[in-house]
């Protein structure tokens, strides 16, 4: 490490994810043993989180509730309309937790035209900026000599004020998307950000084009998080999830639920894949044995379901999900043993989502359902596969699509029979193995 160079980073973090994509990759680590590191902290209350904090030494922050808005301007509101509306006229279409649309309205070609686009688009962003300055955090920033501000996401009203107010007194601010689809939830990236972070060329290319951002200023380096699947080795042996989960050695089939304000009768179409499964492997010893990972937005206690042999929920290391506070966080022990499970699965099951990117990476075949309990195709099922960022998935070899009973049916005798080698995901999550280097070397350097 070259001793001239000083710098004081601060990580954010606001909602949980950041200890995968901060902590969990070595990101942090490395800047708190090289040089210098804090953490700032939404003001959530989290016992999972002080774990975090013992095992990598963290120096927290808390910021105060009261430094941010409460409130986006009406602009804002406005200018993020337009472009949700620009989207659909261009065919890409606005991602929700719950819905997806794409079909453009008469409202959106009058707000979302290029003229109307650009107009409000350079009226009110150097407008809605001057807003969010916040001279308390300035001179908090001041005060504890904050050099370099790293955030996990551009569209909350937290890191709107962070890194506009720290990038208006000279502080270096980076960008890391955390996720695939933020773009098509958002495209308004408010912050002058010295640097982004992103998964691939297809999403440089698009932020690029959404916001008017210099190419020099976006690197290609992908999630840093998806560099421990990396010539992965597992915590604990396969010896000791048979053990743990009644296993004996059969087949194990990792199914991922779902949040249940998304879909509610998941259960039920667990219980109808294990009636298949009774049919397929007469004997039980041959018979996959299912793993069912609930969502950790899932509040419910899923052991009272009556369920038969073939299926066992995995332990719940999630602390109870808080709608108010929209904060949720794993237990270390819990990430040790999902990466372990993925790694050891002979197949994943689960609506399309990242999880589908995960196993791929763990080399395990996925296959993506979107039929109901009664084996029928559902459309809402349907519609996670169709987005745009999933689409390039569906060309891997080993990603299947079982829209009814009896696709999946063959999908999973074949899967469990002739295990499909997994294509290759660089063009998807970029540079796999070496993405944590790249982040480090290019804030050290100042890009």
């Amino acid at each position: 490490m070259n001793k001239e160079i000083n710098k004081k980073i601060a990580f954010l973090f606001l909602y949980g994810h950041e200890t995968k994509t901060f902590l969990r990759s070595g990101l942090y680590n490395f800047f708190a043993n090289n040089l210098e590191a804090i953490c700032l902290k939404r003001d959530f209350k989290s016992n999972f989180f002080n774990e975090y904090k013992k095992e990598y030494n963290l120096d927290v922050h808390i910021l105060d509730k009261n430094l941010f808005l409460k409130e986006r301007p009406f602009t804002e509101k406005l200018l993020i309309s337009s472009r949700k509306s620009r989207r659909r006229i261009k065919k890409i279409g606005n991602y929700y937790h719950f819905s997806t649309d794409k079909k453009a309205s008469l409202k959106d070609y009058v707000v979302g035209n290029f003229f109307s686009y650009h107009l409000i688009n350079n009226f009110y962003k150097k407008f809605i900026k001057k807003k969010y300055f916040n001279k308390q955090l300035a001179s908090y920033f001041i005060k504890n000599k904050i050099t370099d501000l790293i955030i996990p996401d551009y569209s909350s009203i937290e890191s709107i004020i962070l890194s506009l107010t720290a990038k208006k007194i000279g502080i270096k601010t980076w960008l890391i998307v955390n996720s695939w689809k933020d773009f098509y939830v958002n495209d308004l990236i408010l912050s002058d950000v010295n640097g982004i972070f992103v998964w691939n060329k297809k999403m440089k290319e698009q932020i690029q084009d959404a916001n008017n951002i210099s190419s020099s200023q976006i690197c290609i380096s992908g999630n840093p998080y998806f560099d421990i699947f990396y010539n992965y080795k597992p915590f604990y042996s396969k010896n000791y999830y048979n053990t743990k989960y009644n296993i004996n050695n059969r087949p194990i089939i990792l199914y991922t639920m779902m949040s249940p304000y998304s879909y509610k009768n998941e259960i039920e179409i667990i219980k109808y894949i294990s009636e298949m499964l009774n049919e397929l492997f007469k004997n039980i010893n041959n018979r996959p044995k299912i793993i069912v990972r609930k969502n950790p937005m899932d509040e419910r206690k899923l052991s009272n379901f009556e369920l038969d042999e073939n299926i066992i929920f995995a332990e719940d290391y999630f602390e109870k999900y808080d709608k108010n506070e929209n904060f949720f966080i794993q237990r270390i022990e819990g990430e040790k043993e999902w990466l372990d499970l993925l790694y050891y699965a002979d197949i994943n099951i689960n609506v399309a989502s990242t999880v589908t990117l995960e196993s791929l990476l763990m080399n395990t075949p996925v296959i993506n359902i979107e039929f109901n309990e009664y084996g029928k195709q559902d459309e809402y099922l349907s519609r996670f596969s169709q987005t745009d960022f999933y689409k390039p998935l569906l060309n891997n070899n080993g990603v299947f699509l079982a829209k009814n009973r009896e696709i999946f049916k063959q999908q999973l005798i074949n899967v469990l029979k002739n295990k499909p080698k997994i294509d290759t995901l660089e063009q998807i999550i970029g540079n796999f193995g070496n993405i944590k280097s790249i982040i480090i070397e290019k804030i050290l350097k100042g890009i």
